[in-house]
């Protein structure tokens, strides 16, 4: 860990979900707050309140605000907020009934995605007003997005599908997967299972290879030369994405784990309970 490490920063309150845009890292923590880090001085600048009472998931960065979460009265379903990155001021509060695991909020094709019980929303930054439900016949756990594709994978039914949201349809399906979360694209879909990392392509979602992992992992992330895994150990895995092999596992003290991402030339990772976010090099 020492010889990759450029900074370890304490932040209070659980931070966990991560996001980016070219100026700075964002952290969503569990307390309700999104925090904001300076990557050229690995300093918290300043602390986003959200209003949040309770426990939500959910952090994105796009068209140039920051979108996060809090709970709706019943607790079954999260509201999505929509805040200005530099003053923290609410922009909006949209009633989408975004479900409550959905971490990280990404765009694609002018729309910001979220996933409900309804199926795959798209919210228009233009209006803050939502799309009609687009039917993914899975519920829904995670997305990445890319162009005009989004990726869902469904923890409850084993499956991920590969949306086209400019026809607004579903255009491939990859099933019998053992407990799909978290994903990550490179030049393959990568997938957290409960068998380990899955490897899909991209068009067709056709598994060509997992890679065995720990049954704790958090997040996943890539670059175009390698896939992190997250986890509690050891904390980061290094995965070479052409061998579909481990080529470096990294340890730390800390006994709990969080979400991953590349970002500002560095990898970025959370240790939730432990109160601490890890900057390395890739």
């Amino acid at each position: 860990m020492a010889e990759r490490q450029r900074a370890e920063i304490a932040i209070t309150g659980n931070p966990d979900w991560l996001a980016s845009d070219d100026t700075s890292l964002y952290v969503k923590t569990d307390s309700g707050s999104v925090v904001v880090v300076d990557p050229a001085s690995n300093r918290v600048v300043r602390t986003l309140p959200t209003g949040a009472s309770g426990l939500c998931q959910g952090l994105g960065v796009a068209f140039g605000s920051v979108w996060t979460c809090s709970p709706d009265a019943s607790g079954a379903s999260d509201e999505v907020v929509r805040l200005n990155p530099r003053s923290g001021r609410v922009l909006a509060s949209l009633s989408v009934a975004k479900r409550p695991d959905q971490g990280h909020l990404e765009a694609a094709a002018g729309r910001l995605w979220v996933i409900t019980d309804a199926g795959l929303v798209g919210i228009d930054p233009a209006t803050n007003k939502s799309d009609p439900p687009l039917e993914l016949g899975v519920s829904g756990t995670a997305l990445v997005a890319e162009d005009d594709t989004v990726w869902v994978s469904s923890l409850a039914d084993g499956t991920v599908v590969q949306v086209d949201v400019t026809a607004r349809s579903v255009v491939a399906r990859a099933t019998g997967l053992d407990g799909p979360r978290e994903l990550a694209i490179g030049d393959q879909i990568w997938v957290l299972t409960r068998a380990g990392l899955v490897a899909l392509d991209r068009d067709g979602l056709r598994q060509t290879g997992v890679v065995p992992t720990g049954a704790t992992t958090c997040g996943v992330a890539a670059t175009p030369d390698a896939v992190w895994v997250s986890d509690t150990v050891p904390f980061l895995r290094q995965i070479d994405p052409a061998s579909r092999t481990v080529s470096e596992a990294v340890t730390t003290d800390t006994s709990s784990c969080g979400d991953v991402r590349a970002a500002h030339g560095s990898i970025w990772a959370t240790a939730s309970n432990d109160d601490v976010l890890y900057r390395l090099d890739p």
